[in-house]
């Protein structure tokens, strides 16, 4: 009963704020359409943890439980040890964190082993390791929140709120006349409106893009300005640095065609160019081999299967199918993996790790292969695109792209499954798609386009192509572009003559055929 008085609390404090707070006033929108756009996102938030709760039989592997959870025992630990909470809050723990006994308390927040990266290929670079920002945050709500989650889903749904109304006040500053139509993009896109209100990083991108897409375009006082862009530059920074990036990639090409128009778009040839020779002098830090290494990993998971490392040769790496290593765990039969056939011993007690932990369990599987570990073990997504790697080479990444413009704009096929949600989005994407032929199909747009649609458009179409390279799970792709594709919809928006319309195929023709006769 005191979660739900709680959440009533915080709940009509919130609204009181949108009706009486300065920031909401300069909104041009009726305060009751603020709160029910507020209230339709909060729904969503909730109906997302219902999603999750239903879809996860253990609810510690989905991402909402992971923050929330581990928030709840940082915040813990603030009682137990409070320099060291203080410290792990302010980025400058992390040693005297993994050598306490506190350890093993937060599941989510230390970074992946060197053996568990070693065997998947992945070459985790972030630094940051942005997970923790969540944590960090929801561990902060949890002073308040008595661990109830539709608390902590009321304030990340709030700030991502906030987030948005920034970016739509900034767009209508941009295109004042079509209000209502950039209200609509800005919050009532399917894809948008559920993954951007719940406990998950799309939030917290929406929150820090709309802070710096204000700060960056909007003409308010300086000081404000210098604020937003800060919260906007570390939001960003601390939950996806490749964002973060393509919003500096959409101010260059915005400046450059404001200056050059059309010439701009050689900036595009230019950074491709220049990670070209990164990748060849500096193979190290290739940015090529780093994305690629996401995918190929995406691709492991997508595929599933039970995965061991070869302890003589660390470079060879077995993946066995769910079915075949089930037969062989029951029967102690032989299963194989080219190029040799192994054997297991049914009297051996076997660990599946999926969190970056090396098994402890050494496995004689082949009296001449040597040993093996039992690494982790990915059972097989169902929303998994079954495709080409991606090879960690510039002519790799050429040749991968009509399939990267395949998974992001195509994926999931509406023919091809039956999950509603899927569905559902299977439909939007043919929206999008016809969208965007309809909009790029008469050539006036290119004359008349403005430079802040181009800002929108580099930023959505860059972010686009990213997660068609490195997602090969139609579920993740589905939540990945929904920053993407709220700026691709405010670009359409604001930079879209409805006069169009009449030139187009039988709008023109209906109006030729309703005119008299000379």
């Amino acid at each position: 009963m005191l979660n739900y008085i709680l959440f009533t609390l915080y709940l009509g404090g919130l609204f009181a704020l949108i009706f009486k707070g300065k920031f909401f006033k300069n909104i041009p929108l009726n305060k009751y359409v603020l709160l029910t756009i507020f209230v339709l996102k909060l729904s969503a938030g909730i109906g997302l943890n219902i999603l999750y709760s239903s879809y996860y039989n253990d609810t510690s592997q989905s991402d909402i439980h992971k923050y929330v959870d581990d928030g709840i025992a940082l915040k813990n630990l603030a009682y137990e040890d409070v320099s060291l909470f203080l410290n792990m809050m302010a980025g400058t723990g992390d040693d005297a964190f993994l050598s306490s006994a506190h350890s093993e308390t937060l599941k989510n927040w230390n970074p992946h082993k060197g053996e568990y990266l070693e065997v998947t290929g992945y070459k985790d670079s972030n630094f940051i390791q942005s997970q923790r920002f969540l944590i960090r945050l929801n561990a902060l709500i949890a002073f308040i929140s008595n661990g109830f989650l539709p608390i902590h889903t009321l304030f990340i749904c709030f700030l991502s709120f906030w987030g948005g109304l920034l970016f739509f006040k900034t767009c209508i500053h941009i295109a004042p006349d079509k209000k209502m139509q950039l209200l609509a993009a800005s919050f009532l896109i399917p894809s948008v409106l559920l993954w951007s209100s719940g406990i998950l990083k799309e939030s917290m991108l929406i929150w820090g893009l709309g802070l710096i897409t204000y700060a960056a375009f909007s003409p308010s006082e300086k000081r404000y300005k210098i604020l937003a862009f800060v919260g906007g530059f570390f939001i960003l920074l601390f939950n996806s640095m490749h964002v973060l990036a393509l919003f500096f990639f959409g101010l260059m090409m915005y400046i450059a065609f404001k200056k050059y128009r059309t010439k701009a778009l050689i900036i595009p040839v230019f950074l491709f160019l220049i990670t070209v020779c990164v990748h060849y002098l500096v193979p190290e830090k290739s940015p090529f081999a780093y994305l690629s290494s996401k995918q190929n990993y995406q691709q492991q998971i997508g595929r599933g299967g039970y995965y061991f490392f070869n302890t003589v040769d660390k470079s060879f790496q077995i993946c066995v199918s769910e079915s075949e290593m089930e037969y062989a765990l029951q029967s102690g039969n032989a299963f194989s993996a080219e190029p040799t056939l192994y054997y297991l011993s049914p009297t051996v007690e076997y660990s599946l790790y999926g969190t970056g932990k090396v098994s402890e369990i050494k496995l004689p599987l082949d009296t001449y292969s040597g040993e093996y570990y039992l690494m982790f073990h990915f059972p097989r997504a169902g929303s998994y695109i079954n495709g080409p790697p991606l090879f960690p080479e510039p002519a790799g990444w050429i040749s991968y792209l009509p399939t990267a413009i395949k998974n992001v704009f195509w994926e999931p096929i509406v023919l091809e499954n039956k999950n509603p949600l899927l569905w559902l989005t299977s439909i939007e994407n043919a929206l999008v798609i016809l969208l965007l032929l309809f909009y790029f199909s008469n050539k006036t747009s290119f004359k008349n386009i403005d430079a802040f649609s181009v800002f929108l458009f580099s930023f959505s179409l860059g972010f686009f192509l990213l997660i068609g390279y490195t997602d090969v799970i139609a579920g993740n792709i589905l939540r990945h572009k929904a920053p993407a594709l709220l700026f691709m919809a405010a670009a359409c928006v604001i930079s879209f003559d409805e006069n169009k319309l009449k030139k187009v195929g039988w709008f023109s023709k209906s109006s030729e055929s309703d005119s008299p006769n000379p």
